[in-house]
């Protein structure tokens, strides 16, 4: 029996050692089903042309490679998060760069559906981030965490119910905003650690230092009460407070992204990416494109260091 697992797994890794099929920096990567999965990433140019928009699906069970085509943006991007949640694909967010390096983050949520290879237009950030944290929780919702929103880092905690296609903005991250940190989330219990600061130095340019603040969060466990003005999610078993900006309303995403929703099947072409240039261009924007987020004093952050 012993020789016969490790024949198995001989096997298994052989299969899993043949190289990826183009040469990427930056993928976004997600398992769904017997595949994994692998969105835009930078190309060997390593300029803003070389921003790639193609997929490409490693299969576990041969170890081969296939691509699967094109997702449906004009331009590749960089940072994005790729998250399997009830066997679908979110593709979240990430930055664009122009040819004279202007870096934009984008607020597109995507949903990708691995049987037949097709896009859609899900949802979009209420603050559009990319280099953030996203975590699936309990095969219903996405957490995102902190990144970096066009011009500098945010501390928002962005979560997105897929069932109801609404977001609700939870307790701000506690540490100092960062972007390309790391982070995990066992049921209820989430930990971040790590990632890169930003401040203004001398003429406005960005000065980044590496963080080593790790931080843990627990969402508490309790019914949700909803109070006056304050639409919180359904998420059983957990209490959301009152803590509404502006007296803004959870308003569905999908309704702004309605509009301009499509659904396309993945094309066989290529396109491009760059080198990560210097952190710039457009002022924050918060609830963009006419998402609104109800706020909740939920998850409880403690350090974890």
């Amino acid at each position: 029996m012993k020789k016969l697992i490790l024949v198995a797994a001989l096997a298994a890794s052989q299969a899993l050692a043949q190289e990826a099929p183009v040469a990427r920096a930056n993928w976004a990567v997600a398992r769904a089903g017997g595949n994994v999965y692998t969105f835009y990433g930078l190309g060997a140019g390593k300029a803003y042309s070389d921003i790639e928009r193609d997929v490409h699906a490693l299969d576990l069970r041969s170890g081969k490679w296939s691509k699967v085509g094109d997702i449906p943006v004009e331009q590749g991007r960089l940072a994005s998060a790729a998250v399997t949640v009830a066997g679908s694909v979110y593709l979240i967010g990430g930055y664009t760069v122009s040819a004279k390096g202007e870096e934009v983050s984008t607020p597109e949520v995507m949903r990708f559906t691995p049987d037949n290879g097709r896009f859609e237009v899900e949802s979009r950030m209420p603050v559009a981030v990319d280099d953030s944290v996203a975590l699936p929780w309990r095969d219903r919702w996405i957490v995102l965490v902190s990144g970096w929103h066009d011009t500098g880092n945010v501390a928002d905690v962005q979560i997105y119910d897929t069932q109801t296609r609404q977001w609700s903005a939870a307790t701000p991250y506690p540490g100092k905003p960062v972007f390309g940190h790391a982070g995990g989330l066992v049921q209820d219990t989430m930990v971040v650690c790590d990632g890169v600061t930003s401040a203004k130095g001398p003429g406005g340019k960005n000065q980044f230092a590496i963080s080593n603040e790790c931080w843990q969060a627990r969402w508490m466990r309790s019914n949700w009460a909803a109070s006056a003005g304050a639409n919180c999610p359904p998420i059983p078993a957990h209490r959301c407070t009152a803590l509404v900006l502006s007296a803004m309303k959870a308003a569905s995403c999908s309704q702004a992204a309605a509009a301009d929703r499509t659904t396309t099947t993945a094309s066989a072409t290529t396109s491009s990416h760059p080198n990560r240039p210097t952190r710039s261009s457009a002022t924050i924007r918060r609830a963009a494109h006419g998402c609104r987020m109800s706020r909740c004093r939920n998850p409880a952050w403690t350090s974890a260091a």
